[in-house]
Parts: C-alpha cells; structure tokens; sequence
C-alpha cells in the first residue's frame, strides 16, 4: 500500500517548520506506518519513496512523541534496507533522501539517549507544553537505545559504512554525519574504528593462522577518513581530489568523534606513514583555514585528540610534543570566531562548545583560554543577545514569554552554549569569577566598533562593565531548559568562592533565586515532582525539566556551605524537608546525590542544635539505611553527612546516640573491606572524627568485632588518600590508650602493617627518586609521603607508648 504522490508533498509542505502539525501526524500510528511501507513498496516509482523518505526526516525533527511513533513502525529498519538495495537504475536523488532520513531519525535518538553534543534538546513542548512522565520517557529512551544497538551491528556496518568511499557526494556527506552525530559511547567509538570490510574480513581470516593475533593499528575508517583529510574532501572512488567543504567538515567531525577518549586513534593521526604524512598536520592546517564550518570540525577533533593525550603514559612523545601548539590554535582559532559576530550563530554556538570541551576540568588550559581573552568575549556576546529585563515574580509567565516570543533557535543555542563555556572556564579560578562579577568600569574601556560590518547591537570591545549576574538573573525565567540549566551552572562556579557568594550572588538575590526555580521546576512534574502547575506548562513554559533540577541543586550546595549569610535562612523557610522530598521522590543518582551533598554542607560546622535539627527533618533513620545503599555515590554522601555531623565532641555523641554504636561501626566495617575507594575514604574518614570522641567512645570503637582488622586491611590496600586518613585513624587510637587497647591493635596486626608501609616507602623513594616523567607523574614514595610520617608517629605509640610522659 502507498500513499499518492500529491498527498504525500502535500504533507510534507504542511509539517515542514510545523512542531504542532508534526505531532499531529505522528500521531496518527496508520499513517506512518503506510508512510515506512512506500519506503520500499514492489514496482512504486522513486518519486513516490523520495518523498516518504522526506516526510520522515521531517518528523524526526519534532517531539519526541513523534520519534518514538517513528521507531516503533521501524522506520529506521526500512530506510536502511532500502539503502541496502538501492538499484543502479534509480536515481541518485534516492539514496540520498534515504540516508538524509536515516540520519534525522538516529541523530534525534542519538539526542535523547546523549550524551549531548551541541547543547540540551530543545523542548517547546509536547503537545501545549505536556511532559512525559518518568515511565514514558523510560520507554523512550529504551526504544532509542534499542535502535542505536542496532545501527552498530556489524551486519548493519557493512551496508552503511562502504558508502563512505562513495564519489556521490551528498549520500557520501550524510553517511559521515549519521555516524559523527550517533558516535558518543566507548563501545561505539571501538566498534566503528576496528571494522573492516566483509571482504578484507574474509582475506583476513584465511591468511592468519589460529594462534596469530591481528596487526595492530588504524583501522579501515580511520584509514579512510585519513584519506578524506589528506586529499580535502575529495579522496572517495576514483579520482576527484579538489576540495569538497561538506565532505571534509564532516570527515572531521567523525574523526573528532572517534578520538574522543580513544589514545590509540590519536597516535595513528601523529604517526608519520612511509611517506613522511602526518595526518595531524592537514588538521591543524584546516583549523587556520577560511571555511568556518571547517575550521570548526578540526577544532573539535584537535580538542578530543588534546585531551585522550593527557590521559596517555609519557612514552608516546610524538603525542606530548604537539600539545601546546594544539591547544593555542584551538583557542585563537575558535576564540575568533566566538567575537566575530559575521559567523552564522549556528557555527558559533559550535565555537562555544569547542572551547568548553577543550577546557572542561582542565585548570591549566582554562587559565590560558582567560589570557587570551575568552572570557570577556563569551560574556559580551551573551550580553549582547540578552535582554536586560528581569522577570518579576521569578516566573516566565506570559510577560516572560514575550521576552523570548520573536527569538530565533539558533541564538536561544547560542546564549545556552556561551553560559555553559562560562560556567567552565569560571570553576577553578578567582579571576574570571571576579571579572564575570565585577561593578566597576573596565581598565581600558574602548568605543564599540562603527565598521560596516559590525553593527553596532553587537559589541566586540570592553563595555563599561562586565556584569553578568542580571543576565544570569533574567535566563532562569528563558522556556528553554538548556538555557535556565546553563544560567544555574554559572551561578554554581561563580558561588564556588567566598567573595563572590558572600557579595555578589547573594547581594543580586540569585542564590535564593535558584532555589526557586528549583522548587518550581519541581513543582511542574520534573523528577515526579507533584506537577501541580504541570499540564499545560505553568503559564508559558512547559512541564519542569530534571536536567535544570539538577543544575540548580549544584548551586543550592554551595549557597549552604557554612560561609554562606543565606545559611540560617534556608533553614527557617523549611528548606531540609522540601529538599528531602525531592530525594524521596526523584530517580536519578546525580539529583538525589546533590540533595545529600546540600545537608553535607549544611551540616558542617552548624551549632550542635541546628545539627540536630536538621537531621530531625532529614531523617536519622534515612541517613543509617543509606550507608547501605546498592548505589555507592549514594552511600559515600551518607558517611560524609556523619563525618561533618562528628566534628566535635558534642557531634561525635550526637551520631553515636541517633545512629546507634553498634550500627555506625558495623557499617564503617563492611565499608573498610569493601573495593569502592572513595566510600572507603568517607568511611575512614568518619572514623578518624569518631576516634576523637570521649575515652568511652574510643574503647566501643577498639572493642568493636572484626574493625581493627578492617582497618588494618584498609592501610594495606586503599589507594593513597583513604590510606592516610586510616593511618590517622590509628594515630588518634593509639595516642591515648591503655596498654590493653594497644594490645588490642598489635594483636589486629596493625604494627606490622604499618612497619611494612614505613619500610616500603624507604626503598621505593630509594631507587625511584628521579623516575619523574614530563607530566608530573609520581612515584609510589611521592603518592605516599604523607601517610609515611603518621604511620611512624603510630608505630611509635603503639610499641613504645607506655614510656612516654604526658
């Protein structure tokens, strides 16, 4: 059965920039499953399968209702093998409409399962704004899962990837994006770099004999993506070696995507061939290049092959000594084009996340994106495309919409992609914090440029100040999720100093803000929160988003710490009971972590009363059952709360009364001979606040079953860090204890285990003292030179204690 040919153009000029017509379509379950049969009916004229191929790619760029509608009628299985059999008789035009819907559809999964390429999936809403519910979009995402398993198939592989040597260009182009945009885990990255083709599969294997291992090296994409980047776009079949712009800047981006985390393609891209050609070299030449869209992609597979290199043993030099001259033509490169406001906003947006991959949890490198200038680039451009208004009433009712009601998609991408660069290049380091909060006028302010082809709206120079907390302030209230997320994530790294929290951020309101827009987002039905403002999108905006929940509840960790002025506050305004019902009822580990990480803070250093208080409201019987809990993020954020609740004396009794003695230590023993480090480092951690309570506290803890041994077990096993609070540990219980409970920790075997350690350390730092390599990597002494002194100071107490005076 097929659809005629005027109805099916019909529809496709009805949902083309129609999200509402879309889902109206999709909807209907019969409609598009008869539009995935013409995909591949007997005898129907291309024209016909063309333009199903169309309305589906169209589709696929709806909601994910329509999605889902989509893959449930297989669409994805029909259009590949309708790519499988394409005839040669049929017109070119086919094979391309089938990949170019191939791609939409696997791209808008690849979006919902993530990780995220370009930002968070923009969501207007489904249907008058509805949200999924938790259950709904499970489903979603197991179908997207399901249909991305099955993309990587080999079987599937060996239909789609030969067209990468194609001369047709476009099909060649779409076939590269489909596996750029859908590459993003470690299995997919090593499934696609080690396929090879059925018939160079099939020589392999009759030519090595059953004990050979196969070669090592790039494999067959790797190959010829190489060959794409050598000869500009144009190395695919016979001849053709000009330039093809769409075909290397999609080249690019797939190989960017193979590099990522992945050492061993990065050193196949700086390895010399036979004749003297370093892949790396075309790259870097393409990043100084004038076509934006190119430079963009090697910029991208330059930042994902900078950072699998620090991650790579000092041995691979060729690696290490291309490092620096990466990384500063990554930053001039994409730092141009972020302040040049000719550059579609599209590419710009791309520009951001660039930098924001290259610099992520990188200290070194986000200093050195500041010093040239990156920072204030970022926050001029947000400036320039932001309104000035702030929402009254903290919501984006029908006022707030008419702020964002005329704004295009690809400057809502844009806002979203500098905040979240901003937010990464402001985490580690006091100046672009100061800057980024600064009320008082720039050093050298210069007039905004007047040439022709920068229009004056958008500035490219100093303005008088550099103050993005209004900014920030007035994008909480934006309908886009990705944008509210990212305004919270700004706040989260400006917060993270003293100055600017204690001033700034709670001067301009935006800590208690943020926990607002928590609390709303909760409210409209993110996380299966109550959505009682849900429905039809809490006055303009859709139902609440639990990527902004947790976004915000990072901030709110911080606007509780115990420098906070806004710490007494929260607390009086009930903040510890709604903050646990969101742990209660959310279901992702990242959000319920957060919320245990806010009652950490706000725990350490509070009055022994408040203390009380608040875990009156949290729940003392919650806190003891979680130090149990299958999800270890979970149980090493309950021992922290314990470890900041026993800070002192008055603590130390206060846990070991409402957690119970027996049940705090019989937790702290299962932990110690567990594998999981960083549960073993708070629970060690614990302990070495534990053991400075009373004379009766420390006896429960020495006469305890099986937690000397533990202990012990813990110094001779745990990584550094654990190492050293467990020797602490032993320092505070050896300090002050009797003969018998010295005897007690000699008969455990911790002498012996310490006098190993002591003695271990003294021969490693004698013939390792000069094993340094260029990446600051330390030897076993280094990692363990401050465990080495307490353990003798240990050693000594519990040998020779007794014949010390006090």
């Amino acid at each position: 059965m097929t659809i005629p040919l005027p109805q099916l153009k019909q529809v496709k000029n009805a949902v083309i920039g129609n999200p509402s017509k879309k889902a109206e379509v999709a909807r209907d379950e019969g409609f598009v499953r008869t539009l995935v049969q013409c995909l591949n009916p007997p005898h129907a004229p291309p024209e016909i399968r063309i333009e199903a191929a169309h309305v589906l790619a169209s589709l696929a760029y709806g909601t994910d209702d329509s999605l889902v509608s989509l893959l449930r009628a297989s669409t994805h299985q029909a259009l590949i093998f309708a790519l499988a059999h394409i005839q040669p008789t049929d017109p070119p035009a086919l094979a391309v409409a089938l990949a170019r819907a191939l791609r939409a559809v696997m791209c808008a999964g690849a979006d919902i399962l993530g990780p995220p390429l370009w930002g968070l999936r923009v969501h207007y809403g489904r249907g008058k704004g509805r949200r999924m519910s938790d259950d709904e979009e499970r489903v979603v995402r197991e179908e997207v899962g399901y249909a991305l398993d099955e993309l990587f198939r080999i079987d599937i592989l060996d239909t789609l990837l030969p067209h990468l040597n194609t001369p047709k260009t476009q099909l060649r182009t779409h076939i590269l994006n489909l596996f750029a945009s859908c590459t993003r885990s470690t299995n997919q990255r090593a499934v696609l770099a080690t396929w090879t083709p059925p018939s160079e599969r099939a020589k392999e294997v009759r030519a090595r004999r059953g004990w050979e291992v196969a070669p090592l090296g790039p494999g067959w994409v790797v190959r010829e993506l190489i060959s794409i980047v050598r000869h500009g776009g144009g190395g695919g079949g016979k001849g053709g070696r000009g330039v093809n712009e769409g075909v290397l800047e999609s080249a690019l981006s797939l190989l960017a995507a193979l590099c990522r985390d992945s050492p061993g393609i990065v050193g196949a891209l700086v390895k010399p061939d036979r004749e003297g050609y370093v892949p790396l070299d075309s790259v870097l030449g393409y990043a100084k290049g004038r076509r934006v869209g190119v430079q963009i992609g090697a910029c991208l597979c330059l930042t994902y092959a900078i950072r699998a290199s620090l991650t790579t043993p000092p041995t691979t030099a060729p690696i290490q000594a291309l490092e620096d001259t990466c990384v500063r033509t990554v930053i001039n490169v994409v730092g141009g084009l972020i302040k040049d406001d000719r550059v579609d906003v599209g590419l710009r947006m791309r520009a951001c996340y660039v930098l924001n991959y290259l610099a992520t949890d990188h200290p070194m490198i986000c200093r050195a994106v500041m010093e040239q200038g990156c920072v204030e680039s970022l926050a001029l451009l947000v400036k320039s495309i932001t309104p000035d208004e702030v929402v009254e009433g903290g919501e984006a009712g029908e006022e707030g919409m008419s702020i964002w009601e005329d704004e295009s998609l690809g400057v809502v991408e844009l806002r979203e992609a500098s905040l979240t660069t901003l937010a990464t290049l402001s985490l580690f380091d006091n100046k672009p914090r100061a800057f980024l909060t600064s009320t008082t006028p720039s050093p050298s302010p210069s007039p905004p440029s007047s040439t022709p082809d920068k229009p004056p709206h958008l500035p490219t120079l100093p303005s008088n100040t550099i103050n993005i907390l209004p900014i920030l302030s007035v994008s909480l209230t934006h309908p886009h999720a990705g944008v509210r997320a990212a305004a919270c994530q700004c706040v989260r790294a400006l917060s993270r100093a003293v100055e600017p929290l204690r001033t700034s951020v709670i001067d301009s309101g935006l800590g208690i803000r943020v926990w607002e827009v928590v609390l709303d987002e909760w409210e409209r039905g993110a996380c299966g929160g109550s959505g009682s403002r849900g429905g039809e999108g809490g006055k303009g905006r859709g139902g609440g988003d639990r990527r902004v929940v947790s976004a915000g509840l990072t901030v709110v960790c911080n606007i509780v710490n115990e420098f906070s002025p806004l710490r007494d506050t929260m607390i009086e305004q009930g903040f510890v009971p709604r903050l646990m019902q969101i742990f209660h009822r959310a279901s992702e580990s990242a959000i319920r972590v957060s919320c245990l990480w806010a009652i950490k803070n706000l725990v350490r250093m509070l009055d022994v009363e408040k203390r009380r208080e608040v875990m009156g409201c949290a729940g003392w019987g919650v806190v003891s059952s979680l130090l149990t809990d299958s999800d270890t993020a979970i149980q090493e954020q309950a021992f922290n709360i314990l470890h900041n609740l026993a800070s002192d004396d008055d603590g130390v009794d206060l846990v070991f009364e409402e957690v119970g003695t027996d049940v705090v230590l019989d937790r702290i023993t299962a932990v110690l001979g567990g594998s999981d480090d960083d549960v073993i480092l708070q629970a060690t951690s614990l302990l070495a606040n534990l053991a400075n309570g009373t004379e009766q506290r420390k006896h429960s803890i020495l006469t305890h079953p099986r937690l000397l041994s533990a202990l012990r077990s813990s110094i001779a096993e745990s990584k550094p860090e654990a190492r050293k609070r467990a020797v602490a540990c032993v320092v505070e219980l050896a300090e002050k204890s009797n003969r018998e409970d010295k005897r007690r920790m000699l008969d455990a075997g911790l002498g012996g285990t310490l006098r190993h350690l002591c003695e271990w350390s003294w021969r490693i730092g004698s013939v390792s003292g000069h094993a340094h390599g260029v990446h600051g990597h330390h030897s076993a002494m280094e990692d363990d030179r401050d465990v080495v002194g307490p353990a003798r100071r240990a050693l000594e107490w519990l040998e020779h204690g007794d014949s010390y005076s006090f």
